[in-house]
């Protein structure tokens, strides 16, 4: 799937959305906007290569597998 961070100067958030919505139009891959991502002063820390879910219905995207060793 693909997530949507935060955007700053990028012109009205409905044409940003627009532009990926086009981008994907032919694929089935799901999208998720408005998360606390990116370079924007809300700044979430998300691992990568982490297996995740995402809920389109209720727009949450939750990890499958701990980002940190359960051992040091």
């Amino acid at each position: 799937g693909v997530i949507l961070g935060s955007f700053q100067d990028c012109g009205p958030l409905e044409d940003v959305y627009a532009i990926v919505k086009e981008a994907f139009r032919q694929s089935a891959v799901p999208i998720l906007a408005g998360f606390d991502l990116g370079h924007g002063a809300n700044n979430l820390t998300v691992p990568v290569g982490l297996q995740a879910a995402m809920d389109t219905k209720d727009g949450s995207l939750r990890f499958q597998e701990s980002a940190t060793s359960e051992s040091l």
